[in-house]
């Protein structure tokens, strides 16, 4: 995020929030909402959504090659179709969208099968995505583990 005006310390639970103006920083997602203090750094374009998903599709068959996107990458998917009001413009993105996620899914499935815990991959993923990650890793875990007696 950029600072249009000095804002902070403010004390989070988790962290403390304190850029300068003109500065960039990290602040969670929420604060965009509470103050005008702050705007996010780069939107999602067409181009940029179509270029991750050309780069997933040439690599379906290796789930250690998930793309990284960033971790609000789907918070700015939501904005940018929000702000597709051409309704041509907007099939495109649905369309982009839907078979994105499809192949990131099918990644982050056999990843979390897999047992994988690598960090440089893990990293590669939005929050959304590890947090499903992690969700399905603990299932099949327990799974395994009620099953044959045996961690996943």
């Amino acid at each position: 995020m950029i600072a249009d005006d000095d804002i902070g310390p403010w004390k989070l639970v988790e962290l403390e929030v304190s850029i300068a103006k003109g500065r960039e920083g990290e602040v969670p997602r929420w604060l965009l909402n509470v103050t005008k203090s702050v705007k996010p750094i780069q939107r999602l374009t067409l181009q940029e959504l179509n270029r991750i998903l050309f780069q997933e599709t040439q690599s379906t068959g290796k789930p250690a090659s998930l793309m990284p996107v960033g971790k609000d990458f789907y918070a700015k998917v939501k904005d940018f179709i929000a702000e597709s009001r051409e309704q041509e413009v907007y099939k495109k993105v649905q369309s982009a969208v839907r078979e994105l996620v499809t192949v990131r899914l099918r990644k982050i499935m056999t990843l979390a099968f897999l047992g994988v815990q690598d960090p440089t991959i893990l990293q590669n993923m939005a929050d959304e995505e590890l947090l499903l990650f992690s969700e399905m890793r603990e299932l099949i875990t327990s799974y395994y583990g009620e099953l044959i007696g045996e961690d996943g």
